[in-house]
């Protein structure tokens, strides 16, 4: 009976002491849930948060990609899923990158028009190729306009970049040193302009599709620990504008390469000179493409105004791509 009382005591204390004060949780601090079954309002908050202005086309490089790697760093901690290297769940290496100087694009004739960069085009970064907003495009067919464009791009800097790496232990004693590695995209490809816009493959799918395989599969391994080996989920940058974001992340394997089961890659919206086949020949890849078919580009336009970006028909598309991504990727990972 005395000790019934003193715990009476301390559960009503913990009470009061918990009433002081509510803390306010912001977007990046939710927790994820720690159900088994799919997620989508989950998968669509990441897509919100990866897509939002706040990140401002999460370049390599650029402070808007390390609130993005803050975010995934986050969200896998409150997954349980463990950093991969030293307690943490960031992996540097030196980036070289170019930076746009100036862009100037005309539609000259008699009423001679000087668009906007990040409302009527876009410069890919690194090149000097000028893609025209669906508008422009069709303002450009008039004949009574041609086009004159102007693009200086700065000397390439070498810079810090980050891959975001976690890792969940296999349970099967026999099969645990055997590693199978994931990876998705998390980068983009930058804003330009007041008004930034984004290409349909470049909206984040990947990065929300695996980051809901990891709280899935942290999961499932805590209840009923079905995979025997363990598993290396690696958010990279520096894959969609040269090949040194997959450079750095196929050829410095924290893990002896005999014991590596194979790599599933999520998004095949790299740069298009990175084969990954042949940065680890004998590594088998395995491909969760982001289309139903490999003759589309995208299942949704390739041009986004971000605010269009956004929208519900859009959003829900995302997130039906996102949802099938990951199912893939689980359905490769039971396979082992």
């Amino acid at each position: 009976m005395r000790i019934t009382f003193r715990c009476l005591i301390l559960i009503w204390a913990l009470i009061l002491v918990g009433g002081c004060a509510v803390p306010t949780v912001d977007q990046g601090e939710l927790r994820p849930s720690s159900s088994a079954e799919w997620n989508t309002d989950l998968i669509r908050s990441h897509l919100e948060f990866l897509n939002s202005e706040t990140q401002e086309g999460r370049a390599r490089g650029t402070r808007g990609f390390l609130r993005t790697a803050d975010y995934i760093a986050d969200q896998l901690k409150a997954s349980q899923v463990q950093p991969f290297l030293r307690g943490q769940y960031k992996q540097q290496y030196a980036a070289s990158v170019t930076h746009l100087a100036r862009a100037e694009v005309l539609f000259l004739g008699s009423d001679t028009l000087n668009l906007v960069q990040g409302e009527d085009f876009f410069v890919f970064p690194g090149t000097d190729d000028v893609q025209l907003s669906p508008a422009s495009q069709e303002l450009l067919k008039d004949e009574k306009y041609a086009l004159s464009r102007f693009v200086e791009q700065e000397e390439r800097i070498t810079t810090s970049s980050i891959h975001v790496v976690g890792y969940i232990p296999g349970r099967d004693p026999r099969s645990r040193d055997s590693l199978i590695v994931v990876f998705a995209q998390a980068d983009g490809i930058g804003a330009q302009g007041a008004v930034s816009f984004t290409g349909g493959r470049d909206a984040g799918t990947g990065t929300a599709a695996l980051l809901e395989v990891s709280r899935r599969l942290s999961t499932i391994q805590d209840q009923w620990a079905l995979l025997g080996p363990s598993v290396m989920v690696s958010f990279l940058s520096g894959s969609r504008l040269d090949c040194t974001g997959l450079e750095s992340a196929m050829m410095n394997f924290p893990w002896q390469r005999e014991y590596i089961l194979n790599v599933i890659v999520l998004d095949e919206s790299s740069h298009p000179t990175c084969r990954w086949e042949d940065l680890s020949p004998e590594i088998q890849i395995v491909r969760a493409t982001s289309t139903e078919s490999n003759e589309e580009a995208a299942p949704f336009s390739p041009y986004f105004l971000r605010s269009e970006l956004l929208s519900d028909d859009n959003m829900l598309q995302l997130e039906a791509e996102s949802l099938r991504l990951a199912k893939l990727v689980m359905a490769s990972l039971m396979a082992k």
